[in-house]
C-alpha cells in the first residue's frame, strides 16, 4: 500500500528549488503532498513582499492520487497550481487583511499587497486526467502524449510552468486568457436566459419538483496544502436535467384563475342575471361570439396552464445542457 511519503520519494524533486513541502498524514484517506515554489522573475504579476522583503506570493503545487476513479492497478494522478499567501497558508485562521499583524515579520506589507493587486495575476490550473500511475510498477504516465514511464518530476514542472505562463506577455497566455473569457462570457448569457425562463415557469404558476440551484457555481480552489480537495475548481458542480415531468403545481396558478373568474362572471350572468362590470356582454352579443368566448377561455386554458409551460422547461433544459459544456470546458493553455 503506498502513503504520501513513498509517493512523494517518487519523485526525487530537488528540495533546494523549494520553499517548503507538505507530505500529508498517514492518516488521512488521501495519498499525496503538496510543495511551494517561488515565482519566476520578470513575469506580469507581482509578488507581495512581507516585513523581511520575502515573496509571501507562492506557489501551491498539489500532487495526489484520484483513488475512487482507479481501474485495477492504475490510478489517476491529479495536479494543481495555485497562488497562495505563505502568510495565510502558515497563519490558517487568518482570512482577511483586516486580520493581519503587520509588525509581523513574516506578514506581507500594505504597500506592497496593492502593487501586487494592481498587476496581471496568475491563473489556478488543475489537471484531473492527463497522469495515471501505476501500483505495479511505481511508473507514471502521461495520457496526452501517450507516453509511459515518463520523469515524475516532469508532472510538478509542467504545472509550474503553465501556472506562470499566464502571466507572461505571450501570445500563448493572451490565447488562452481569451478562450477563458470567451466561454465565460456566454455561459453568463446561457445563465441569464436560463433565469428569464425559470421565472417565467414560476410567472405561470409552476415550479420544479427539487430546488437545484440552478445556474449557482461553487468554485473549490486547491490551497489547502494538508489534504486534497476532490473538487475541480474549473468545473461546475453537476446538476440534474430538469425534466418536464417533474413540472408542479403550486398555489400560484395565474392563467388558471383568471380563467376560473371569467368564468365565474359568465355563469353568473347567465343563471342568476348578475353582469359584473358589464364583461360578459362584451363577449355576449351573439352565439357566435359565444362560441368563440368559450374557444378563447379553452385555448388560454390549455396554452398557459399546459403548453406554454413544458415548452419553455424543455428550454431550460437545452440551456442546462450547454452552460454545463461551457463550464465544465477544459480550456488548455
Amino acid at each position: 500500500m503506498i502513503t504520501s511519503q513513498t509517493f512523494y520519494d517518487l519523485f526525487s524533486y530537488d528540495e533546494g528549488s523549494i520553499v517548503k513541502k507538505y507530505i500529508w498524514d498517514q492518516q488521512s484517506p488521501d495519498v499525496g503532498f503538496a510543495i511551494l515554489k517561488k515565482y519566476p522573475s520578470k513575469i506580469l504579476f507581482i509578488p507581495s513582499k512581507n516585513n523581511s522583503s520575502g515573496d509571501d506570493n507562492l506557489v501551491l503545487i498539489k500532487v495526489f492520487l484520484i483513488k475512487e476513479k482507479a481501474a485495477g492497478n492504475v490510478v489517476p494522478v491529479g495536479v494543481s497550481a495555485s497562488n497562495v499567501s505563505f502568510y495565510k497558508l502558515e497563519n490558517p485562521n487568518i482570512w482577511r487583511e483586516e486580520q493581519y499583524d503587520w509588525q509581523d515579520q513574516n506578514a506581507p506589507t500594505k504597500e506592497s499587497i496593492e502593487k501586487s493587486k494592481q498587476s496581471t495575476m496568475p491563473i489556478d490550473l488543475v489537471e484531473m486526467n492527463r497522469y495515471t500511475f501505476n501500483l505495479s510498477t511505481n511508473k507514471f504516465k502521461d495520457t496526452d502524449k501517450n507516453k509511459d514511464g515518463i520523469d515524475p518530476k516532469a508532472i510538478i514542472e509542467n504545472i509550474y510552468n503553465d501556472h506562470t505562463e499566464t502571466v507572461k506577455n505571450t501570445l500563448r497566455n493572451k490565447w488562452f486568457r481569451f478562450k477563458i473569457s470567451f466561454y465565460r462570457n456566454t455561459a453568463v448569457l446561457f445563465k441569464y436566459l436560463g433565469t428569464v425562463i425559470s421565472k417565467s415557469i414560476k410567472f405561470l404558476g409552476y415550479s420544479l419538483n427539487n430546488d437545484y440551484g440552478i445556474f449557482f457555481v461553487e468554485k473549490f480552489y486547491f490551497t489547502n496544502p494538508n489534504s486534497r480537495d476532490d473538487r475541480n475548481p474549473a468545473e461546475l458542480k453537476e446538476e440534474p436535467t430538469v425534466h418536464y415531468e417533474e413540472l408542479l403545481k403550486i398555489n400560484r396558478p395565474l392563467f388558471l384563475g383568471l380563467t376560473t373568474f371569467i368564468i365565474v362572471l359568465y355563469a353568473l350572468k347567465e343563471y342568476f342575471c348578475i353582469n359584473f362590470l358589464n364583461i360578459v356582454d362584451f363577449f355576449q352579443r351573439n352565439k357566435e361570439d359565444q362560441i368563440f368566448f368559450i374557444s378563447f377561455l379553452l385555448f388560454i386554458l390549455i396554452f398557459f396552464n399546459w403548453f406554454l409551460p413544458r415548452l419553455l422547461l424543455k428550454k431550460l433544459n437545452i440551456i442546462l445542457k450547454i452552460y454545463r459544456l461551457l463550464t465544465n470546458k477544459k480550456v488548455s493553455i
